[in-house]
This record gives C-alpha cells, structure tokens and sequence, in this order.
C-alpha cells in the first residue's frame, strides 16, 4: 500500500521492484518470496529477482525466478563486500554459468559493480559506511581496479549480455 501510495503522489506510472537475498554480511530470508508477493499488488510493476547464494544453481533459481514472472536478475556480486562476505568472484563457475544463460535467453540483469574508490582509503570514508563493512582493506581485499578489470574479462566474455550497472558501476 505504501508503494501504491508513493506512485499515486509522485505520479509514477510504475515501479521496479529489486530483491536483494544477500546484504551487510547476512543473509535476507523470503527477499524474493516477499517481492513477488508485492509485484502481484502493483499491476504493471517489474520484478528483478536476485538468486540466494547457496551453493544451489544461479541458472536453476533463475529459470524458476523467470517462470514466476520475473522480468530479469538482480545481483549484488560485483559488490566488493559481498566478493569478501561470500567469496565468489564473476568467474566463478556458478556464477559464469548465470551470465551466459542470462546472454542465451536475453534476461536482464541488474548488477551492483564495485563501491567507490574512497572506500579503500578509511580515512576518506563516513563512519555509517565503515560501520555497514563497506570500508575494504587494500592489504586484505582486491584493489579497486581489480574489480573493474574482472567486470571487463566478463563483459568480454559474454559481449551480448543485456547488463545495466548500478550506480554506473561507481566508473
């Protein structure tokens, strides 16, 4: 209702609705469940559900995402914080799989790349974002640019990836 709301006031046609399975070192339990169960109350809204990194096939939970009315894929991966909270990296088998069935069946994807480069220099950092865990070591964490560079090795790889970056992937 409150969402029903907000469009009413602001005069939005629609709204995206992006799950999140995963954030701030701990796992969202019924982030999708809890979506879909929205998305069905806003006619006309679209769904990007995000896979549970559980071991479990990203290709799997996204066919099933995708057979429930999902319009395409959020993923938190390129997130510096969730490379150390999860240990998984854009090459990553299951995570490779993801993307080149996301490119053959033409799925959207919403990735969040990277955070900004302060973030690896605390002194630079607010407090509220040390606190969240986004402040990343450079003496125990990949640099920046390592990041970037693993996006482009990606993107090379799968060229016809339908991908938006979120925040422009802090580029």
């Amino acid at each position: 209702e409150d969402i029903k709301e907000m469009c009413k006031k602001n005069g939005y046609e629609t709204v995206c609705i992006q799950t999140l399975s995963h954030g701030d070192n701990h796992h969202i339990p019924f982030a999708n469940e809890t979506a879909f169960e929205v998305h069905k109350q806003l006619p006309g809204s679209y769904l990007f559900a995000c896979p549970v990194h559980d071991g479990t096939s990203y290709v799997e939970q996204t066919k099933k995402f995708m057979d429930m009315g999902a319009h395409g894929i959020k993923l938190l991966i390129g997130k510096p914080s969730e490379y150390r909270d999860l240990h998984v990296k854009y090459d990553d088998p299951l995570i490779d799989d993801f993307f080149a069935y996301a490119e053959e069946m033409d799925i959207p994807v919403l990735l969040h790349h990277n955070d900004p480069e302060k973030h690896w220099d605390k002194s630079r950092m607010k407090p509220e974002n040390i606190e969240k865990g986004w402040y990343y070591d450079p003496d125990v964490m990949p640099s920046c640019a390592w990041f970037d560079e693993a996006l482009e090795n990606m993107l090379a790889k799968h060229p016809n990836l339908r991908i938006a970056l979120a925040h422009m992937g802090f580029y």
